[in-house]
């Protein structure tokens, strides 16, 4: 064991405490970083001037562990805290509430000097059933333009783009990142989500308005002819046209005011088709367009209740209604010995044909003639058949069918015999030739002549129509028809008018008319 001794010498005791005051001070100096976690013990800050406990930055490190905590400082007040909640992973610390739609991060514009960014980590949007996900910061820096002052408009479109909207004569052009430029633009666009505007002075930002809002609601309004049906079950609203206003393809459409089709690529007022088709029924105002019609007497008006009338024309021939009037080739009853009956056919089939003008329009929907001589059987059935051509024989506008003796009307019956038409026949004035065809060698219309000879018989010869200049016949023979008794027909067209002086022409006489 080792002893000291310690004299009373005080000059060397004074010596030694200056030497332990100095390596008590050395030992401070050496000792600045303390370590609280294993040094520290009830630690009390509360009188501190200030604190700092938490490392602070505007980057996040890229590496943390578990509960370590980081201020970022260019982040919005209230939310610059976060946490590392696992191996290099950093969470908000939002204090758990939701803040206000101006302190959400998602989308948020901020602008400092000549870059403005639009905050996303992992941003969605809804546009109707579409949902859009974006992620990563976007930006926009380096503007050109004027120098003056202008407003830049940030948006979401209806495609997933984030727009940058700028007037493209103050602010011409920018660097962006992550966003869509879009020249001309004076304000939100009206299909857009709007995010902020932002002032521009020299091509540099100053201050950002945020329009964004976490509540909002479209409000609709229904226009001019348009109806809006919410159903509160199922929030969903239904859009469609008022009929009371709009028409409607194929709807009971009635239009009223002032309707100015001038500027129109075409229009079609008028139901269309051909003059067979024409309804029998109209109301008064209705028009009909006869596309088989000469120009110029194409369209038709109902004038009254089921009276049409040719329209267009400068004249307006009354087209002949029900009970109204009648047409004949010549006038009814005819007298005198003019009155005859049309000579028998030599053989069956033969055709005879004449023409005769109309002279004004007419609706009809009966056929009568008379027969003067019953047609016999023909062995079984005997066929008669009439038919109306146009002009050109190329057309038949009337064909009765074959009628047949003993059929209705019974052709082996003599008098007068009435047929309906399958529909109403439109005819306007003009041309047109009359044929008759049987297999009867019997059978005798009533007609106007004589079998004689004498009388009208000299149209056999064709030689009124040579003295009128005339070269082709407008009487004679045709085109032979085919088939017997009720398969009895005509061929498509009528054929060349030939003379035939085998048979005086007494021409039959027929009557039409509208019941």
């Amino acid at each position: 064991m080792t002893e000291y001794s310690i004299t009373s010498n005080s000059n060397a005791w004074n010596s030694l405490v200056i030497i332990c005051v100095l390596c008590a001070v050395g030992s401070v100096q050496a000792q600045t970083q303390v370590d609280l976690r294993t040094q520290g013990k009830s630690i009390d800050f509360s009188a501190a001037s200030f604190t700092k406990p938490v490392k602070t930055g505007v980057a996040l490190p890229p590496n943390c562990t578990l509960g370590d905590l980081f201020f970022k400082t260019d982040a919005l007040a209230g939310t610059n805290l976060y946490v590392c909640t696992g191996a290099s992973i950093w969470n908000q610390a939002t204090g758990g509430a939701v803040p206000p739609a101006s302190q959400l991060l998602d989308f948020q514009v901020t602008a400092s000097g000549g870059t403005a960014t639009v905050s996303c980590i992992s941003c969605n949007y809804r546009v109707g059933d579409k949902v859009f996900l974006l992620s990563g910061a976007k930006s926009a820096s380096n503007l050109t333009g004027s120098g003056g002052s202008a407003t830049i408009f940030f948006y979401l479109d209806p495609i997933g783009a984030v727009r940058f909207g700028f007037d493209g004569t103050v602010v011409t052009g920018a660097t962006l990142s992550g966003l869509v430029g879009q020249s001309g633009a004076t304000g939100f666009q009206p299909d857009s989500i709007p995010l902020a505007s932002c002032s521009v002075i020299g091509n540099a930002f100053t201050t950002c308005t945020d329009y964004r809002a976490v509540y909002n609601q479209t409000v609709a309004l229904a226009g001019d002819g348009v109806l809006i049906v919410q159903d509160p079950s199922s929030g969903k609203a239904t859009y469609s046209v008022n009929p009371a206003v709009v028409g409607i393809l194929g709807g009971p459409n009635a239009w009223t005011g002032n309707n100015d089709f001038s500027g129109a690529t075409h229009t079609s007022p008028a139901r269309s088709g051909s003059l067979a088709s024409i309804p029998v029924t109209c109301a008064v105002g209705e028009l009909y367009f006869a596309t088989d019609q000469p120009a110029g007497r194409n369209l038709f008006g109902c004038a009254s209740a089921n009276n049409w009338t040719v329209e267009g024309d400068g004249v307006g021939e009354s087209v002949i209604s029900a009970d109204a009037g009648y047409f004949t080739w010549f006038p009814f009853p005819m007298i005198g010995s003019l009155q005859s009956g049309t000579p028998a056919f030599p053989s069956a089939n033969s055709h005879r044909t004449f023409e005769f003008m109309l002279p004004y329009a007419i609706t009809i929907n009966r056929l009568g003639f008379v027969v003067n001589t019953a047609s016999g059987v023909c062995g079984s059935t005997c066929g008669l058949r009439l038919v109306l051509w146009n002009a050109a024989g190329t057309t038949k506008l009337i064909d009765t069918g074959t009628m047949t003796s003993g059929g209705t009307p019974n052709i082996n019956s003599t008098g007068f015999k009435k047929l309906t038409l399958g529909s109403p026949v439109t005819l306007q004035p003009g041309s047109y030739y009359f044929s008759w065809s049987t297999d009867s060698t019997v059978i005798q219309l009533l007609g106007l002549g004589t079998p004689a000879g004498s009388g009208l018989s000299w149209f056999n010869s064709g030689w009124a129509f040579n003295q009128m200049g005339m070269s082709a016949l407008r009487v004679g023979a045709a085109t032979s028809t085919t088939g017997s008794g009720g398969s009895l027909n005509f061929g498509s067209t009528r054929g060349t008018v030939t003379a035939d002086n085998t048979l005086s022409y007494v021409l039959p006489w027929f009557i039409l008319w509208r019941e």
